[in-house]
């Protein structure tokens, strides 16, 4: 269970922070291209779409700590 806990972490540190950092960046520029462009519906669809970057952006970097919490709640420590 130990060498899992180590492999999910080093994904999650290795391919999913890199990669979520890329799409939420690119996420954010579409949003503010859109902004800038103020057509009312494209403003409204932006608007729209912002929080669920922001909550996307949450869960990704907060992920790690969840499942860290969940594993060692169920009695697993060497995660």
């Amino acid at each position: 269970m130990e060498k899992l806990g180590q492999s999910i972490q080093s994904f999650l540190d290795s391919q999913l922070i890199p990669l979520a950092a890329t799409v939420i960046i690119a996420a954010v520029v579409i949003v503010g291209c859109a902004l800038v462009i103020g057509h009312r519906q494209v403003i409204d669809w932006a608007k729209s779409h912002i929080y669920h970057i922001v909550a996307g952006t949450i869960l990704i970097y907060l992920g790690s700590n969840i499942v860290q919490s969940l594993i060692s709640s169920l009695g697993y420590t060497g995660f």
